[in-house]
């Protein structure tokens, strides 16, 4: 495992180790950008580390602030830490409003930093839900369900940066797939498109995305490439197709399994923070981050 004081500043949330020179270099498609890359070795947040599972992080745009979902309370929670300085404080569980006696998750905030996305079992089915952030209160204000997605059981969404793409999960025990809906504007319903064919795979688990800043990639798990978790597509455009995914196997090499991917940045400086189970560990998930540089 990979461990120490987690001094790394996530500036900007993604732009880690922005060098002009280098970075600046790597312009073209947005393929081009991760195919060149080379990921730094996988680092555990040690300071936002239980004992319990902890994943499917997410950060602010000013990476100063990470939620993520835990079960250090018992039932799966969903937990805020911020950072001072250099230094992560110590993660605190988000409470009332917001949060409720049955399982929360999936947290995902979107590109302003003042809303945040999540899936709940609070109904005692996993529903999506949205709850903007209270300047007034200093904390996020009751929870809705997404209009025009009520009936619809799903988890783990990923949202686009105007708001108006939706990226999500359908679990079940032995399959899961991404789903997608859309809607033209902040103001009408969302339309619930269904099963997402240009992203799902055959081998019955597909996954717990994430969208890049700029909407051009996507990192969710995947069963499609044996031995390997994490898989990365990309689009010349919000409105193009997706490149076929690739398995991202330099992530792998040192745990035995990877998921709860959230991608910061859309460039070659971008970093990922996902859920691992480190080689010789006891936990399946421990947060996670590496560098695409």
């Amino acid at each position: 495992m990979y461990r120490g004081l987690l001094a790394l500043a996530l500036f900007g949330c993604g732009r880690v180790g922005f060098d002009a020179a280098t970075d600046g270099a790597r312009s073209g498609s947005p393929d081009s950008l991760f195919a060149s890359c080379t990921w730094s070795p996988p680092e555990i947040f040690d300071v936002l580390d239980s004992v319990n599972e902890d994943w499917e992080p997410t950060l602010s745009p000013d990476g100063q602030t990470i939620i993520f979902s835990s079960d250090r309370t018992g039932t799966g929670h969903l937990f805020i830490a911020q950072r001072s300085g250099a230094t992560w404080m110590v993660p605190t569980q988000i409470g009332a409003p917001l949060a409720s006696s049955q399982r929360d998750f999936g947290p995902e905030l979107n590109r302003a930093g003042n809303r945040l996305y999540f899936a709940s079992d609070r109904t005692l089915t996993s529903h999506l839900y949205v709850a903007d952030f209270d300047q007034a209160t200093g904390a996020f204000g009751t929870p809705a369900l997404l209009v025009g997605l009520e009936g619809l059981d799903a988890g783990s969404p990923t949202v686009s940066a105007d708001e108006r793409e939706l990226i999500y999960t359908v679990p079940s025990v032995d399959a899961s797939y991404l789903g997608r809906a859309t809607r033209p504007d902040l103001q009408t319903p969302w339309h619930d498109e269904g099963p997402y064919a240009a992203l799902n795979s055959a081998s019955g688990r597909d996954g717990w995305p994430t969208l890049s800043a700029d909407d051009l990639t996507i990192v969710f798990e995947s069963a499609r490439v044996p031995g390997v978790d994490l898989v990365l597509a990309q689009r010349d455009s919000p409105t193009s197709a997706w490149s076929e995914p690739r398995a991202l196997t330099a992530l792998h090499a040192a745990s035995s399994g990877e998921g709860d991917p959230f991608l910061c940045g859309p460039d070659a400086g971008s970093t990922l923070v996902y859920a691992s189970q480190p080689l010789g560990g006891t936990r399946q998930h421990e947060l996670t981050f590496a560098t695409c540089r």
